[in-house]
């Protein structure tokens, strides 16, 4: 950068500026491409995710309404979360920030996992989707308390 300075210094004003204003704007362009670029997006908002404490790995969340599970592993691009079922699923971290996230261990574990072993002629499916739909409304911790 010095080196550069010294030449500028030795050549016109108008040659300087011009120069100057080209290395400004192509450092613009820098920082917009990468600004677009979902990698990069992906590790800011990882950034975020790790410099906030909102998740970390062993806790039980909720992504949205829909991804639910423990978190096996927080990376700066990606996080994986194990579900009820076993599925892991990745989650790119700009989705999880653009989320409602609802972290149950850090909520005092209001969420119980329950291991059961049930004997059916039914679907493993049908037989979870009976066990979650009698679940439905345990959740407490977004009702207010009375006084």
């Amino acid at each position: 950068m010095i080196i550069v300075l010294v030449v500028l210094e030795m050549v016109e004003p108008i040659i300087a500026y011009i120069v100057i204003g080209f290395i400004m704007s192509i450092t613009a362009i820098l920082i917009l491409v990468a600004g677009l670029s979902p990698a990069f997006r992906n590790t800011i908002s990882g950034l975020l995710l790790l410099s906030t404490d909102s998740i970390n790995k062993g806790d039980w969340v909720q992504i949205g309404d829909d991804n639910t599970g423990e978190v096996l592993a927080q990376g700066l691009v990606m996080t994986s979360i194990k579900t009820r079922t076993g599925d892991i699923i990745d989650l790119p971290n700009e989705i999880i920030l653009k989320n409602r996230i609802h972290n149950y261990t850090k909520l005092g574990g209001t969420l119980d996992r329950i291991a059961l072993k049930v004997k059916s002629e039914m679907e493993q499916e049908q037989v979870e989707a009976i066990l979650l739909k009698a679940a439905e409304g345990l959740d407490e911790s977004d009702r207010k308390s009375v006084v």
